[in-house]
């Protein structure tokens, strides 16, 4: 029997004109591939795109439709707009954020579950990043984010605690909290 958290999740990710189909594809084959699949994956499209980054969306909703689900928007307003727009919209509670440039190990939501599986009082949870330029087989950073709720409060004062890349969260945390803001 697996230890694994039965939690369902939907997969949050903005995606514009100047996004690379091919980071696209690893970016979305990497929650795909996760030990703990999605059971929805909401791609927030903010203004027109192009024909490549099209055929992707195409591909993944022909290959799985009961999965994704892709929002338009004519105008591109924003990241923090479109995903304020499309979060209501997302059917499951939890919220794994992926931006169209990201690449999740397998094991990320698997652990990130698990830590509300821990700890259900838990609104949000994040983790450490590494950053890359073009390769992610040559990262250029590690980063390390804050991890007590004292450091993160901290560390909060001045900068955002977390990577968008790399949280989960409650949709019912962030409705309250006001949402996304395009800032």
């Amino acid at each position: 029997m697996s230890n694994k958290p039965k939690i369902p999740y939907s997969v949050l990710m903005g995606l514009y004109h100047k996004d690379s189909p091919e980071f696209l594809r690893v970016a979305i084959d990497s929650m795909l591939n996760q030990t703990i699949p999605p059971e929805e994956y909401m791609i927030a499209v903010d203004g027109p795109i192009g024909k490549e980054l099209q055929l992707v969306l195409n591909d993944y909703v022909k290959r799985y439709p009961e999965v994704f689900t892709i929002h338009y928007h004519p105008v591109n307003r924003g990241v923090g707009a479109i995903l304020g727009e499309v979060l209501p919209l997302c059917r499951n509670e939890f919220i794994v954020r992926m931006d169209a440039d990201d690449y999740s190990v397998p094991k990320r939501v698997e652990k990130e579950l698990a830590v509300f599986a821990e700890h259900p009082n838990l609104g949000w949870v994040g983790s450490n990043v590494d950053e890359f330029i073009d390769d992610m087989k040559n990262p250029v950073s590690h980063v390390i984010m804050p991890e007590t709720n004292e450091d993160i409060l901290k560390f909060g004062r001045k900068r955002c605690p977390f990577r968008q890349s790399s949280v989960v969260f409650k949709k019912s945390v962030v409705v309250v909290a006001g949402g996304y803001r395009n800032v």
